[in-house]
């Protein structure tokens, strides 16, 4: 996992299951008809999400960039199959999104540059975030996007599962909505 924001990455690679390349916004607002800017776009769920076929991110340009930007900020998370970033190429693709950031428990650890982190779950190693959260929403400024790899996917289980804010929000009553909105971390 590499965020555009803290990094996190995974680099191995198994042939038997391919890869994807996840892209999530914490940064959203209401969904509108949007373009698809000539992108095969495939959405996955009612709610959120895409998966967009034929996107190099290696040689993205910036009207490319802009594009899944706001592919991005419509469907809140997208998925590039069969992307194969490396780390470093992750960590490129996430500062065109902006400032890298460094999650506050590694600087305490002292990780002074943004990195991508291999995270292994298996029998010998359980999930470390095996039940719901959300990523680094608790800081003061938290990042706009979250830019994951998931390398090895087994056929069942294994899922990592994605919620809409933005419609959780929207399903609420006007009196519920106007006791949370002046609310601060």
């Amino acid at each position: 996992i590499c965020r555009s924001g803290p990094g996190r990455g995974q680099s191995r690679r198994s042939p038997r299951y391919p890869a994807r390349m996840g892209l999530l916004t914490l940064d959203v607002g209401p969904r509108e008809e949007i373009d698809d800017h000539g992108i095969d776009v495939r959405p996955v769920a009612g709610a959120l999400g895409a998966e967009l076929h034929g996107v190099d991110l290696r040689t993205l340009d910036a009207p490319g960039l802009d594009a899944v930007r706001d592919l991005l900020h419509h469907y809140e998370v997208i998925f590039f199959p069969g992307a194969h970033l490396t780390g470093d190429e992750q960590l490129q693709l996430a500062r065109r999104f902006g400032d890298v950031n460094i999650v506050p428990v590694a600087r305490l650890r002292g990780v002074t540059e943004p990195t991508c982190t291999v995270i292994t779950d298996g029998p010998d190693s359980p999930p470390e975030a095996d039940d719901w959260h959300t990523d680094v929403t608790w800081i003061a400024e938290p990042p706009n996007y979250a830019l994951l790899s998931a390398q090895i996917v087994p056929r069942r289980g294994g899922d990592t599962l994605w919620a809409s804010m933005t419609a959780a929000y929207a399903s609420l009553s006007p009196v519920l909505r106007r006791m949370i909105d002046d609310l601060e971390v």
